[in-house]
Parts: structure tokens; C-alpha cells; sequence
């Protein structure tokens, strides 16, 4: 098996992440070097860009900014961006989020400050009453879409936008029986939010 060097590894797994190996006819070869190397410049920013918010993330987190916790950041930061290039070079599944579905995190304030409430609610019941919190698991049914990349971007945003909120949990989606699987601390009605990526209570 021949060995790349890391760099070239490297920039193969970022091109991954925009597979577009573009030859274009009748272009001399300057075109389609002048390509490549807007790919190359395009998957650097987005590989640095990708750094940029795990490494604010880490510091977000750990509420410092002693330079500890920057280097180590930094460091967090790098190892886990690579570990996501090399993933995309791997994985066949691509993700493409449509404006509408990324829109629906508009609701998110509103649906953190009333399930914030609801929390409150179910930590009252859970310490002060004999029943408990009764919490519930269930499913629902769920339109799941295609294999196509859009329909993998709303399946994604509807499982993080819908964890998000602090009273329910997305245990999965199961895309065969057009199902979403969720815990609720507090039973309760599913969200517009929720509704709009797909689920159909």
C-alpha cells in the first residue's frame, strides 16, 4: 500500500468536503489548475472556520481565557477540525441546509425559555411530590425524506435544534418507518419548530 505524505492525505480529505473535481473542456490547463487552487483556498477557510468555532466553543465552556486554557483550546481545537476532514473524506453522506430549515431556529429563544420552565416545573415535582417528574418517551411520526443531502441537512437540523431545548432529548430517527424517538422530562406538545423539520404529531 503506498503511504501519502500527511500534507497530501491532508488536503485530499479537505477536498472532500467540496467534491467537486472539476475538468472543465476546452480550457487549457492553466484553468484547471486556477481551479483546484480555489478549491484548495475555498476548503482552507472552511477548515479554518471550523477550528475558529470549536476552539471558541472550548473556551465558552471552560469560562477562562488563562492562556492554558487558550493553548489547550488551540490544541482541542485542531485535533478534533482534522478528525472532521478526515471523517468527511470517509463518510458518503452529505449534509445541505435549506435557508427555510436553518430559519427555524428562530424559534429557539423562545422554545429554551418555556422549556426552561418546564425544567423548573419537573425538578419541583421530582423533589416535592411522590409520583415524580413523569417523564415520558415516545415516538412520532416523522417524514424523513430521501438519501439526498438536503433531506440529511433537515434530519440533522430537527435532531440539534429540537435537543437544544432543555425539555426534550432526540433519541434517533428511524428512516425506514419515518419515526423520531424523543425523552420529554414534562410531557408536552411538540413544537412548531419541531413540526416544520418534519415531525408530524
Amino acid at each position: 500500500m503506498k503511504l501519502l505524505p500527511f500534507s497530501d492525505y491532508f488536503w485530499r480529505c479537505l477536498r472532500r468536503i467540496n467534491p467537486t473535481n472539476v475538468i472543465l473542456p476546452g480550457k487549457d490547463a492553466y484553468v484547471e489548475n486556477n481551479t483546484n487552487h480555489m478549491l484548495r483556498t475555498k476548503s482552507a477557510l472552511i477548515f479554518a472556520a471550523t477550528g475558529l468555532i470549536q476552539w471558541a466553543i472550548w473556551l465558552c465552556y471552560t469560562d477562562s481565557t488563562g492562556y492554558r486554557e487558550i493553548i489547550a483550546g488551540a490544541i482541542a481545537a485542531v485535533i478534533s477540525t482534522v478528525a472532521v476532514a478526515v471523517f468527511a473524506r470517509q463518510a458518503k453522506l452529505r449534509f445541505r441546509f435549506g435557508a427555510r430549515h436553518v430559519l427555524q431556529g428562530i424559534y429557539l429563544p423562545w422554545n429554551v425559555l418555556t422549556d426552561t420552565r418546564q425544567l423548573l416545573r419537573a425538578l419541583g415535582k421530582q423533589l416535592f411530590s411522590r409520583k415524580g417528574a413523569g417523564s415520558l418517551t415516545a415516538a412520532i411520526a416523522f417524514d424523513a425524506g430521501g438519501n439526498d443531502a438536503v433531506s440529511a441537512g433537515r434530519r440533522a437540523l430537527a435532531v440539534t435544534y429540537t435537543t437544544i431545548t432543555p425539555n426534550c432529548v432526540v433519541l434517533g430517527i428511524v428512516r425506514d418507518k419515518r419515526l423520531m424517538i424523543y425523552h420529554q422530562l414534562l410531557p408536552a406538545k411538540v413544537s412548531t419548530m419541531t413540526c416544520n423539520l418534519g415531525a408530524r404529531p
